[in-house]
């Protein structure tokens, strides 16, 4: 794969309301994606995202995705009003169990009224394995105590019934709770899913199986995060594009494996 389409960021959110180590507010988001629009950054879809993972779709230029973890009720009462405003499509990736389960959790009318609205796709973030057993994330507890394969198996299954109940396509994304993850939970679900979603900050690459994401919903200094991710979006594809101005007039091979100075630094800060 040519390093060109290697400048693709995963954005993560998590909840839109007061400003907190989880939450931005519905005006932060706002600006997050005015300055996308400013920059003239395509916003992907899932599909177009996993095109872009698997080699079928080509990014030209700045490109993110935008996710959303929990299934939190301001998915639909405060991103989606502005999601629309923008013409901007994301993805929520659903804690099964939770639909439906309490004044801060997606319903299921809810969801389907974010599915029929076209513009959110729909990934899975376990059924109900994202809480803490003992102080650590339920699957590295399960690990520890040799009950992973069974509670995956039983999670993945139940989580397959929600999406059908929800009328939703079966998910292929998956997203880990808590950012824990080994080589066993990799393998027992890549049976089922295609692409494993981490909270370990990076840009996404094709042909990665494990997925990098940027915690962007962070109240206190989301926009100037993704100002910075963007500003190494943009010097990485004028520094593209001046390489192939090159190339036509000189003969020379153009450059497609460059690594930024912005991009190693911001790989440092994160």
């Amino acid at each position: 794969m040519h390093r060109l389409l290697s400048l693709v960021v995963v954005l993560l959110f998590h909840a839109l309301g007061a400003p907190g180590p989880y939450t931005v507010s519905p005006a932060v988001f706002r600006q997050d994606l005015i300055l996308l629009r400013q920059h003239h950054v395509q916003v992907l879809t899932l599909a177009q995202f996993e095109g872009y993972m698997q080699g079928t779709y080509r990014v030209t230029g700045p490109s993110v995705l935008i996710a959303f973890d929990d299934g939190n009720v301001s998915d639909f009462t405060q991103a989606t009003p502005i999601l629309q405003a923008f013409h901007m499509p994301a993805v929520a990736f659903l804690i099964g169990s939770r639909i439906g389960a309490g004044p801060n959790s997606l319903t299921a009318a809810q969801v389907q009224a974010m599915a029929a609205s076209g513009l959110w796709s729909f990934g899975a973030h376990t059924y109900d394995l994202h809480s803490l057993l003992d102080g650590m994330p339920s699957m590295q507890y399960a690990f520890i105590h040799h009950a992973l394969t069974a509670a995956i198996t039983q999670d993945v299954e139940q989580e397959a019934k929600a999406f059908s109940s929800l009328g939703l396509a079966q998910p292929t994304a998956f997203a880990y709770p808590f950012g824990f993850y080994n080589v066993e939970t990799n393998v027992l679900l890549s049976h089922t899913y295609s692409f494993l979603f981490t909270s370990v900050p990076g840009f996404a690459r094709p042909g990665q199986r494990l997925i990098p994401r940027v915690d962007i919903g962070i109240g206190f200094d989301s926009l100037l995060r993704l100002g910075g991710y963007v500003a190494a979006m943009d010097g990485y594809w004028a520094a593209i594009q001046r390489s192939h101005l090159v190339s036509r007039a000189t003969g020379a091979r153009p450059i497609v494996h460059r690594e930024l100075p912005m991009e190693r630094q911001l790989m440092r800060a994160t």
